[in-house]
């Protein structure tokens, strides 16, 4: 399996945790069992060791699927004083019925996305730091939410024709690193992950 590959799955299952258990013989009545591994919800209610000198990184693809998904993992490797990396894909800008919902009408306008982006941006910050991070354990890529990732890896891979967000209008990360000229095409996505 590609880099690409398997980046593309992280993305598609968001931040789930798959532990391999290779040498493990146990039988689950369960569609989620994977190869040899198990998802964690499948184990029950096991104790958790994490090893001394772990380093995480989690690729959460929208600001909150961190704390769902691995909020107890990321709290577990804190208390052993270890290193957490939160990479937020999108800022989660482009959920139509969360942005009626904040802004009170039914006509969107690609202002309200963009707010309702560092909306969610601010929010997840927050929720960081509630887990045990400091802000800059979490870095916001800022590439395109809803089917904006699949298009990076199907149809805009190239920078020279980039994907343009229905919802912001963007064709590029309105990230705080103004440094870096990024594109919405799967060749930057994967050159920043």
């Amino acid at each position: 399996m590609t880099r690409r590959e398997i980046l593309g799955m992280m993305l598609l299952l968001g931040a789930q945790t798959f532990i391999p258990l290779p040498e493990v013989n146990m039988q689950f009545n369960s569609p989620l069992s994977i190869g040899q591994g198990f998802l964690p919800h499948e184990l029950g209610d096991p104790e958790l060791e994490v090893p001394a000198g772990l380093r995480l990184v989690v690729f959460s693809p929208h600001p909150d699927d961190e704390t769902l998904a691995v909020g107890g993992l990321i709290q577990r490797v804190i208390e052993t004083a270890e290193k957490v990396c939160v990479i937020f894909v999108t800022n989660g800008d482009a959920y139509v019925e969360g942005v009626k919902a904040c802004f009170g009408h039914s006509r969107t306008t690609s202002g309200d996305f963009i707010t309702y982006g560092i909306k969610r941006h601010d929010e997840a910050v927050r929720a960081i730091s509630e887990l045990g991070l400091q802000p800059e354990d979490g870095r916001f890529l800022g590439f395109p939410d809803q089917q904006g990732i699949d298009n990076l890896w199907k149809h805009y891979w190239s920078r020279l024709t980039p994907y343009t967000s229905p919802y912001t209008h963007f064709s590029s990360p309105a990230t705080r690193r103004a440094c870096k000229m990024l594109k919405y095409a799967g060749t930057d996505l994967d050159s920043e992950i």
